[in-house]
């Protein structure tokens, strides 16, 4: 989150950021603005925060790892196939 140069009240953007990340107390009930982002899916960018239930940590995740040279041999065909389409 970030405050623009020339915001007309700063310091009430700081306010609404401290709200947004919550609390000091990080609990799932104390987290004021950040609980709608506090579900299984989304990974807290606290370090002190628990994963919600359900979820596991960001490191035990399998993500999908870009392969560039498929992307390279077959990126038209792709977008040819999005395009055809539409």
């Amino acid at each position: 989150m970030a405050i623009g140069a020339f915001s007309k009240h700063p310091n009430a953007a700081k306010l609404m950021i401290k709200w947004m990340f919550g609390s000091d107390n990080p609990t799932p009930d104390n987290l004021a603005g950040y609980t709608p982002y506090y579900v299984p899916g989304d990974w807290a960018v606290r370090t002190d925060l628990v994963e919600p239930a359900g979820q596991k940590p960001i490191n035990e995740m399998d993500f999908y790892i870009e392969d560039a040279d498929w992307l390279y041999v077959n990126a038209i065909k792709v977008r040819d196939f999005w395009l055809q389409n539409q």
